[in-house]
């Protein structure tokens, strides 16, 4: 069995950050800023996590209107 990716892979820092704090959300604009990277590559890091069942990171979409008072 693998022990996992490398710490300072892309891979691991996203492993290793969500385990940390297992409560944030990030949009993907905030992910590409805090991993340094595009939107592809954080993609690809999330479903390698996600099919090796290292961790579980669910991808929502939100759309809301705003109301003028």
């Amino acid at each position: 069995m693998s022990s996992g990716p490398r710490p300072n892979s892309l891979t691991g820092r996203i492993e290793a950050f969500f385990r940390a704090a297992p409560d944030e959300w990030l949009d993907f604009e905030a992910a590409t800023l805090q991993f340094n990277c595009t939107q592809e590559e954080f993609q690809r890091a999330k479903e390698y996590l996600n099919h090796t069942g290292r961790i579980n990171l669910r991808t929502i979409s939100v759309v809301c209107v705003g109301v003028d008072e």
